[in-house]
């Protein structure tokens, strides 16, 4: 009845299972090192590795401190003990040694990689290293402190809390950044098993973030506070919050309006309440930074850009708000990541004829890339339809590439 193939007997031979595969050498300084250069300069699929390998490092490497945390609930308190293990140790130590800005953020990346399995150790290392960095890595280490959000964890909040007082307001800024972040994610997470009860007011903690700030810095903190809470960073733990994010729109568009010279049909609110409505803040940096007086000179216009660019205030994550995040680097003149932005979204939308013709003036306000943009803008003629808008877009970018042409 059966077709299968008759099996051999074998009389009494009988074959051994496959040996299991030998344990990662988690607690191997050298292994760590070699894992380390593979996560910073191998492939794909060599940092995959690096990353599966510090992940079981981080979980079960020999612990070589142990760090009692208390968290306090009114007149009660939850004590934890939390292991520093020999790679949280060997991190630290990479971090304190002769890193390149360049290798430093490649270890940030590698330990926001893995901050979901062991948040508190991972930021503990961040902070013990980053009282004494530069400014630039205090921001760095700012940002992903957020991104971690280790609470309660007494030496991160000491350490956001001190540099909410730095002399640098990028640094100010970012502090305040990742306290937002870190109280929405345990805040959060705590009122949904909670049906609703909180342990801190909403209004409360932002305000005593706010309230040392300028105008200027203020309006920058709340944009950057509305497309956190819309973001994929916080998630669902932003949902307690829903009542707040609506109140925090009404308010941005109070302090935005003045700011815009509008028309008697009042065009410029109705597209400001529009981006609004859509989670689109860099529209509303976009929108805001075009109409303020002085231009490009004015100060709050390169910094709604810049914190635009340098992913303060969080792209929606949809089409409209990647078009308008391209038009900051390229209001920034970053055309490179302009290009791949406005690129990809033209590759997303054949038939959306304004994307087109933004990476044609990408490309004619790009050096060295006039041949590529002259051929962009006659592909574009053959292939579309073009409305007189269009037309007027794509003459001016002829006109930029004939004016550096004549120039050289």
């Amino acid at each position: 009845m059966s077709r299968t193939a008759a099996v051999p007997y074998t009389g009494n031979k009988t074959t051994s299972p496959p040996p299991p595969p030998a344990p990662p050498p988690i607690n191997d300084e050298e292994a760590y090192r070699k894992n380390l250069t593979r996560w910073l300069d191998g492939d794909d699929d060599q940092k995959g590795d690096a990353r599966q390998f510090f992940w079981h490092a981080f979980a079960g490497s020999a612990a070589v401190e142990t760090i009692e945390e208390v968290e306090r609930f009114g007149a009660s308190a939850r004590f934890s003990r939390l292991e520093f293990r020999k790679a949280h140790q060997f991190l630290s130590s990479t971090l304190s040694d002769e890193l390149s800005d360049f290798d430093f953020k490649g270890v940030l990346d590698l330990i926001l990689s893995c901050r979901n399995g062991w948040p508190y150790p991972l930021a503990e290392v961040l902070v013990r290293y980053g009282r004494n960095a530069s400014l630039f890595r205090q921001w760095l280490i700012c940002y992903a402190l957020g991104e971690i959000g280790s609470a309660p964890h007494a030496s991160v909040t000491e350490f956001l809390e001190a540099r909410g007082h730095s002399p640098s307001w990028p640094i100010r800024l970012q502090a305040a950044l990742a306290r937002f972040k870190t109280f929405v994610k345990a805040e959060g997470v705590y009122r949904i098993n909670h049906k609703g009860q909180s342990t801190v007011d909403y209004d409360g903690f932002v305000g005593s973030l706010t309230t040392p700030m300028s105008a200027s810095e203020r309006l920058i903190c709340l944009l950057a506070f509305a497309s956190i809470l819309t973001g994929p960073g916080v998630g669902s733990f932003s949902q307690p919050f829903r009542s707040n994010y609506t109140a925090l729109q009404t308010q941005i568009e109070v302090l935005c309006l003045p700011l815009l010279k509008d028309d008697a049909k009042k065009s410029k609110a109705t597209t400001l309440k529009q981006l609004i409505q859509t989670n689109d803040y860099v529209g509303v940096c976009v929108l805001v930074a075009l109409d303020l007086d002085g231009g490009d000179k004015n100060p709050l216009h390169a910094a709604l850009i810049e914190n635009c660019c340098n992913g303060s205030i969080v792209a929606a994550g949809h089409d409209q708000a990647s078009r308008h995040l391209a038009m900051c680097f390229l209001l920034k003149k970053e055309h490179r990541m302009a290009f791949e932005i406005a690129e990809a979204l033209a590759r997303r939308n054949p038939d959306r004829i304004d994307v087109q013709v933004l990476v044609a003036q990408i490309l004619g306000d790009t050096p060295g890339a006039e041949e590529e943009a002259a051929q962009k803008v006659a592909s574009l003629r053959r292939a579309y339809k073009l409305s007189t808008e269009a037309e007027a877009c794509l003459a001016a970018v002829e006109t930029e590439i004939a004016k550096r042409k004549g120039s050289s």
